[in-house]
């Protein structure tokens, strides 16, 4: 609507200007003041965002671990099987219960990855175990980490709308309504749970299959030597 006033007043400021009559003058300068309000409401609202305001919107999710995690049932069956490879070898209950403490899982992963000199991270989440990782958005953003009891992510939109509907009547030529303003990333993480980097994360899945395999091993030796003190 305002190009369409800015167009209208400047052609009549040409006609009234150039056009002689009776009140002719005044009405060029009429229309002037009004292409110059025009051209100046144009610029206030492209440098200013004259018209518009903040609008903050807030979005809660669930955070999954970024890397798989033995489920409480897993943990618990895990448990069960190094009590029954105790009893069976009293001998061995050191071993295997310094080797029960070096297989402790963190309760979950968020990871990140550093750019530049690694003062910034882009930390990349899920909110369900079965959906693929995704990036945080990099445009207007900022992102911290502080320990909570529940794993959250907590997403702060800021963006510029129209203060009301005669504003974008008149700018909404424009499409800025909408327009992103910031985007604030807070993750809530569980004491229990790892902020790593995705390379530590690729060494960190390397090292649970490695212990995985191990565990295994430490149950064939058990029933081995269980079988074995049977004969």
């Amino acid at each position: 609507m305002i190009i369409v006033i800015l167009v209208i007043a400047l052609f009549l400021f040409a006609y009234f200007n150039i056009i002689p009559g009776k009140f002719h003058t005044a009405w060029a300068w009429l229309f002037m003041l009004i292409s110059f309000a025009s051209v100046g409401s144009i610029v206030a609202h492209d440098y200013s965002h004259m018209g518009m305001k903040e609008v903050t919107t807030v979005k809660t999710e669930n955070l999954a671990s970024a890397v798989p995690m033995p489920s409480k049932a897993q943990q618990a069956k895990q448990a069960q099987q190094m009590q029954q490879m105790i009893q069976a070898n009293p001998a061995m209950a050191a071993q295997i219960q310094k080797q029960a403490a070096s297989m402790k899982m963190p309760g979950g992963i968020l990871i990140y990855q550093p750019l530049g000199n690694g003062t910034e991270k882009v930390y990349v989440y899920h909110t369900k175990q079965k959906d693929k990782l995704k990036p945080i958005k990099t445009d207007h953003m900022s992102a911290k980490t502080v320990t909570s009891k529940k794993a959250q992510v907590e997403i702060k939109t800021t963006k510029y709308v129209y203060q009301n509907n005669i504003v974008k009547l008149f700018f909404g030529i424009f499409g800025r309504d909408n327009e992103l303003v910031k985007r604030q990333y807070i993750f809530h993480v569980p004491s229990d749970w790892r902020v790593i980097s995705t390379k530590k994360a690729k060494d960190l899945q390397k090292q649970m299959t490695a212990m995985k395999k191990q565990q295994e091993q430490m149950m064939k030796n058990a029933q081995s030597a269980q079988a074995a003190q049977k004969n």
